[in-house]
């Protein structure tokens, strides 16, 4: 079953396990309009990955500017390489 599909599965089967206040981090694979109403629906607690190419996703990173420099607010961390806000 692909990802995207197994969403309410997992859901139910940790919520009736006891993780009913888990936050869930999702790669790529689970990403749809569906998945993010479900996890809403719920109330629950989620990061999600999303492709940077779909156009609400592409909007917000061109707002930001340019990442010549080090936008205001960003940081990058030396011993990871991440570069985050």
């Amino acid at each position: 079953m692909p990802d995207v599909k197994s969403l309410q599965t997992i859901l139910t089967v940790l919520n009736h396990a006891g993780f009913k206040n888990a936050i869930y981090i999702t790669d790529r694979g689970y990403d749809s309009l569906h998945n993010l109403n479900e996890f809403i629906l719920r109330e629950q607690s989620f990061i999600m990955c999303v492709k940077t190419v779909q156009r609400e996703v592409a909007q917000i990173i061109k707002g930001l500017g340019s990442f010549s420099n080090c936008l205001e607010g960003m940081s990058v961390d030396a011993k990871t390489r991440l570069y985050y806000r």
